[in-house]
């Protein structure tokens, strides 16, 4: 499964992404649960960002009435004034003096100028919130391993497992979960079946029963044992439970597959 970052979402949105890009990335959101919902949030940010931050409104009136506040008060007439650099007298008063017309019209581009800096403050707080915020996707960052072939774990060469590690390595895991799934079905000491369908179960989102299978394989004894601990830490730091995830990290000796990973994944966490 393909990792995207938050800016690699926002160029989709933005639809600034290459037309082989963008190709790519929407065959994965067809089939990425999470991706497709990071995508729709971004796009219902900018709706609802877009009247504030582009067009007329808040571009060029911002822009103008920013320089006209410059004239006005920090610059242009020369005589000095209040600021150091003269106040557009001409603009502010009528006969010498400041008329209430005058008055009103910059208390209406002083109100104009606040509408929009709130407006794109509360844009800016959003989408800090989105890009900042957003839960990082512990599970493809840290998640991602190759089904080895079966013989290089001792089982036995079978087509079965053979199509499921094609599709497994492709990140095609919803296809090779029925392939994991029948695999051990036939064998139930198929350990090499039951640990890679914990972890495609993980990436297709069916946590719980991921973990079922992870458990078992971690309380099996083989091979898989600390990689399956890993993936259960994993699978709770996903879930937000840093805690459990801890306690998992800790079953993982110094040595075993997966400590370097796992001792990474605990700093992150700290």
């Amino acid at each position: 499964m393909a990792t995207y970052t938050n800016e690699d979402v926002i160029r989709y949105v933005e639809d600034e992404l290459s037309s082989e890009e963008k190709q790519k990335m929407e065959e994965d959101i067809r089939t990425d649960a999470s991706l497709a919902a990071r995508v729709e949030l971004c796009r219902q940010l900018k709706e609802m960002m877009g009247p504030r931050l582009t067009g007329a409104p808040a571009e060029e009136s911002l822009r103008q009435t920013l320089g006209g506040m410059r004239g006005r008060f920090f610059g242009g007439a020369a005589g000095g004034g209040a600021f150091g650099g003269g106040v557009d007298a001409g603009g502010l008063s009528e006969e010498g003096g400041i008329g209430k017309g005058k008055v009103m019209k910059m208390k209406v581009r002083v109100d104009v100028f606040r509408k929009y800096v709130m407006g794109i403050a509360a844009a800016a707080a959003v989408l800090f919130a989105v890009l900042m915020l957003w839960p990082s996707d512990y599970l493809n960052t840290y998640g991602r391993t190759q089904m080895v072939g079966v013989t290089e774990r001792g089982e036995s060469n079978d087509s079965l497992m053979e199509q499921a590690a094609e599709y497994f390595n492709g990140g095609k895991f919803d296809k090779a979960l029925p392939l994991l799934d029948k695999a051990y079905g036939k064998d139930s000491t198929n350990q090499t079946a039951l640990f890679y369908r914990g972890v495609a179960r993980l990436h297709t989102g069916a946590a719980d029963e991921g973990r079922q299978d992870l458990q078992r394989v971690y309380a099996g004894g083989s091979l898989f044992q600390y990689e399956a601990a890993f993936f259960i830490a994993l699978s709770y730091v996903q879930k937000g439970d840093k805690a459990a995830a801890r306690s998992w990290l800790d079953k993982i000796p110094a040595g075993a597959p997966g400590f370097d990973k796992a001792k990474e994944l605990s700093k992150k966490i700290e």
